[in-house]
């Protein structure tokens, strides 16, 4: 894999601290919950007030993940709605909810352009205008996700010499080697 790729994945992953801030600015906090039956989005005031759901469906579908975007004015989620996993996006407030990929854990970019999403344990950033994807997981590490809560960091996990093995990958290049686990 070449650096200038995971340098791109690894600075997308740092969204999830930006994606936290809107969050923190509108003192709100955005969260899935299954307490309604299927798992839904749920908005609740900082101080436990005003609990609202957000989507709300007939059907047995799932949502989760939900990442506010960096203005506050967009939420990511994943869904199993049309019968396959997928990245959605909608409005705050529940609102034009629209299937942008298959995949799911996404998060956004900074500016909130683009997306990094994992398909199919491998890491991918999507370009929200265009739709242009860019695979930037390494080759042959074939299990990776986003370490949620963690800074500019992906997790990825192989089977080798009948163990398995984790690498982390970090901003500016630098690794942790494989681990046995």
């Amino acid at each position: 894999m070449k650096t200038p790729k995971l340098l791109l994945l690894l600075s997308f992953v740092a969204l999830h601290l930006d994606a936290q801030a809107a969050a923190s600015s509108l003192s709100q906090i955005l969260f899935s919950s299954n307490r309604s039956g299927a798992w839904r989005l749920w908005l609740v005031n900082a101080d436990g007030t005003e609990l609202k759901q957000v989507t709300k469906q007939d059907t047995d579908d799932q949502d989760v993940d939900p990442m506010f975007s960096p203005d506050g004015k967009s939420v990511l989620f994943t869904s199993t709605r049309a019968g396959k996993t997928g990245v959605w996006r909608m409005s705050f407030d529940g609102s034009k909810p629209e299937r942008l990929c298959d995949g799911d854990q996404a998060e956004w970019s900074p500016e909130g352009k683009r997306i990094a999403l994992r398909r199919n344990e491998r890491i991918l950033t999507r370009d929200l205008a265009g739709g242009t994807e860019k695979t930037v997981s390494p080759e042959d590490w074939p299990h990776c996700s986003v370490r949620p809560g963690a800074r500019r960091q992906i997790t990825c996990f192989r089977r080798a010499v009948g163990e398995w093995q984790r690498d982390l990958h970090r901003a500016g290049g630098r690794r942790q080697a494989g681990e046995g686990l």
